[in-house]
C-alpha cells in the first residue's frame, strides 16, 4: 500500500523517471533523475526520439535540492507532484545535443523544452525495485529547436531506490499496462524508433523507444497488438 509521502524525495538514493510517447511512438523521450543526497548532485538524463531524425538527449549533473527543481548552466527543470498518484507536471529550458550516434557525446546544440503533465489513474500501482510505477495519459508540448509539438498520448512513471544492473522493459498495449519485467533488449517484432545512453558515475544507461506494430507478432507469443515502451538496460561502472 502505498501512500501520498511516498511520492517525495528519500533521505537516500533514489530514482525518479518520466517517459511518455506519441500514440503510434513515432515522437517519444523520456527524463531520468539519480538523487544522491550523499554526494550532494543530481544526474538529470533527457532524450526525445523522432521517426527519420537524430536523438536529442542531455546529461549531466545539477546540486541537490530539497525539490525536485534543478538549476544550472544553461538549464531550467523542475518536477511537482500537483496531485499523489494522480498527476504529475514536469518542465524543462535548456539546451540538448542532436547526435546522429547516440553513443556519441558531440553534436549538434539545440534547444529544448518541456511542458508536460503525466496523468494517472491512483488505483493503478505497481510495485517495482523498492518502490512503484504508474502507466500515464502524457499531455502538453514538447519545444525542439524552433518546433513545437503537442503531445496527447502514453507514458509511464516511477519512483524507486537505484535501479539494479540489467534489463527492464514496459510498455502499454491494446489490453492495458505491460508491466515492468526482466527481459531481453528487444523481442520478435519490435520496431525500435531510437534509443540514448547516459554515462553516469554508478554506471550507463542505455534506452530505447519501442513499437510492436499490430499483426506483427505471433498471438501466441504474449506481446500485445499495437504495444509502445521503453527498454532499459542498466549497466553498473567498473
Amino acid at each position: 500500500m502505498f501512500v501520498p509521502a511516498d511520492e517525495r524525495p528519500r533521505p537516500g538514493p533514489d530514482l525518479f523517471t518520466f517517459d511518455f510517447w506519441s500514440p503510434r511512438a513515432s515522437f517519444g523521450g523520456y527524463v531520468h533523475l539519480w538523487r544522491r543526497p550523499a554526494d550532494g548532485v543530481v544526474w538529470y538524463a533527457t532524450a526525445v526520439f523522432r521517426e527519420g531524425e537524430p536523438v536529442v538527449a542531455l546529461c549531466d549533473e545539477f546540486p541537490l535540492k530539497r525539490t525536485l527543481e534543478l538549476r544550472g548552466n544553461g538549464l531550467w527543470a523542475d518536477h511537482n507532484v500537483e496531485e499523489p498518484f494522480g498527476h504529475w507536471s514536469v518542465g524543462l529550458e535548456a539546451f540538448a545535443l542532436a547526435l546522429d550516434d547516440p553513443a556519441d557525446d558531440r553534436g549538434e546544440r539545440v534547444p529544448l523544452g518541456y511542458e508536460l503533465d503525466w496523468e494517472c489513474d491512483r488505483d493503478v500501482v505497481a510495485a517495482v525495485y523498492d518502490g512503484y510505477e504508474q502507466p500515464c495519459r502524457v499531455r502538453g508540448e514538447v519545444l525542439l529547436g524552433a518546433d513545437a509539438f503537442e503531445l496527447d498520448g502514453h507514458g509511464w512513471r516511477t519512483h524507486s531506490g537505484p535501479v539494479p544492473s540489467g534489463r527492464r522493459r514496459h510498455g502499454i498495449g491494446t489490453a492495458g499496462p505491460r508491466w515492468s519485467t526482466p527481459d531481453a533488449e528487444h523481442r520478435p517484432g519490435d520496431d525500435v524508433l531510437g534509443w540514448s545512453q547516459a554515462v553516469t558515475p554508478a554506471g550507463t544507461l542505455r534506452k530505447a523507444l519501442y513499437r510492436v506494430p499490430a499483426g506483427s507478432v505471433d498471438p501466441g507469443s504474449g506481446i500485445g497488438p499495437a504495444e509502445a515502451g521503453f527498454v532499459e538496460v542498466h549497466t553498473p561502472a567498473p
